[in-house]
């Protein structure tokens, strides 16, 4: 993960992790009315694999089953990361709005769709390794099982961070003055990792409060169009701000209770001499 020269000299800033939790609820709340129809544009697009499931009647069903995923897959991807564009806007203090969501998916669309199917392949293939050996009772069975929960397990931390990266390093953020930073679904997968490793607990934490997000959407069912995908965009948006923050890859925000200088909003007015 590449530092802007800036802060490089920067010592590592405390994480405050329900600082960004806050600010993710504060800033969605403001946010309400757009994550809304964000929610329910992107729920109601789920409706497309549907209907190609329904007109490839004639296909067999393994094939129908894979191309519909594939569909699913490269299509959600780019939404997503339309919606991820959205909360870095809301997070930075920019005027956005819905447009941006697809404004955000045409310029991530190939990282965006790339990253989605990569995300399939790998839930796709652990799944069907960890079903294979646990329906084996051998001794080797038991060390693959445990090998194939803790890649899975591995994968899901990365998850939550991998968007948020990946608007972030389009824009620029890990670019420094003589080298542009890395771009595409494997560097954010890399970077994803490295940012895992150096913030295991934070990173656990956010997985959980994901899955708390998500659990609490579907009890509720009506959440789940609506809310879901704003509260979702909201935290991992600002959590990752906050570990970039601790890692000075960031600048730490304006403290609100430090006194801002009258220099930033001096007028200086040279008369015309000519007059």
């Amino acid at each position: 993960m590449t530092m802007p020269q800036d802060h490089e000299k920067t010592n590592f800033q405390p994480l405050r992790l329900s600082r960004a939790v806050r600010m993710a609820i504060r800033l969605g709340w403001d946010h309400i009315g757009l994550w809304m129809i964000v929610g329910f544009t992107i729920f109601s697009l789920f409706s497309v694999p549907l209907l190609v499931w329904q007109v490839t009647v004639f296909l067999p069903l393994a094939v129908r089953a894979t191309f519909c995923a594939a569909i699913l897959a490269a299509g959600l991807g780019p939404l997503l990361a339309g919606a991820y564009t959205i909360a870095w806007d809301i997070g930075d203090y920019q005027d956005t709005g819905w447009l941006s969501l697809w404004r955000g998916a045409r310029d991530l669309l190939v990282p965006a769709a790339l990253l989605s199917l990569i995300h399939a392949a790998v839930w796709f293939m652990g799944l069907v390794a960890l079903w294979f050996y646990l329906s084996q009772h051998t001794a080797i069975s038991v060390v693959a099982t445990l090998v194939c929960v803790y890649c899975l397990g591995m994968w899901a931390l990365l998850a939550p961070l991998q968007l948020p990266l990946l608007v972030m390093q389009e824009r620029g953020v890990f670019d420094e003055p003589d080298r542009r930073a890395r771009r595409g679904a494997l560097a954010v997968i890399r970077r994803s990792f490295f940012l895992t490793i150096g913030a295991p607990v934070a990173v656990c934490g956010l997985l959980l409060m994901n899955i708390f997000v998500l659990v609490l959407s579907i009890l509720t069912v009506i959440a789940l169009p609506l809310f879901t995908m704003g509260m979702l965009a909201m935290l991992n948006d600002q959590v990752v701000r906050a570990l970039l923050v601790r890692f000075s890859v960031l600048p730490p925000p304006p403290d609100p209770h430090d006194a801002v200088e009258d220099e930033k909003f001096r007028l200086n007015f040279r008369p015309d001499r000519d007059r």
